[in-house]
């Protein structure tokens, strides 16, 4: 116990700080990008419901999201399972789904 949450020599402690904030940011699900010999990309699904290959820019990581630089706009939808049956230019039926952070906050 340490109740009066002091260190003292030879411990240690975690720190977690604000290090940058991103205005508008895009987080988007580590498992729906696709990293291919150094290049990154997602499959994005337009206003038709054709799937579209589109590169992307990653920052750093979330929790177990990326923060996406580059390469998408909000309100793009990406697809999120199937990715290996997925190729660009296919026709597929969307389905909504939500993504929830298998990370829990500590404080």
């Amino acid at each position: 116990a340490n109740p009066e949450k002091l260190i003292r020599p030879g411990q240690f402690a975690r720190v977690r700080a604000i290090i940058q904030n991103l205005e508008n940011g895009i987080l988007v699900p580590q498992r729906c990008v696709r990293q291919l010999q150094g290049l990154t990309s997602v499959f994005v699904v337009n206003s038709e419901n054709i799937v579209e290959e589109r590169p992307v820019k990653l920052g750093p990581t979330y929790k177990d999201f990326w923060i996406v630089l580059e390469g998408l706009s909000p309100g793009d939808k990406i697809v999120f399972e199937g990715l290996q049956k997925v190729r660009n230019g296919v026709t597929i039926v969307p389905q909504l789904q939500t993504f929830e952070s298998k990370f829990v906050e500590k404080i």
